[in-house]
């Protein structure tokens, strides 16, 4: 499997499992705070994005990441 695909592949499942908790958290409290764990796995899911972005050079969705990276960030 190529470097691309492996990094797509894993941003995407980790975007996917950045829910978990959430779901989790909501059903158990009747709350829907952000954890941790979502803001953990979000940033790390957000870089993985970016760096296949850079490979697959696509500026429009590295851009778009950027902004959603900031905004976990800040």
């Amino acid at each position: 499997m190529s470097l691309e695909n492996t990094l797509g592949y894993t941003a995407s499942s980790l975007c996917v499992i950045s829910l978990i908790p959430e779901i989790y958290v909501a059903v158990k409290n009747k709350e829907t705070n952000i954890t941790y764990g979502f803001l953990f796995i979000q940033l790390t899911a957000t870089s993985i994005w970016i760096a296949y972005e850079v490979i697959i050079d696509s500026i429009p969705l590295l851009i778009a990441d950027s902004c959603i990276l900031a905004q976990i960030i800040f």
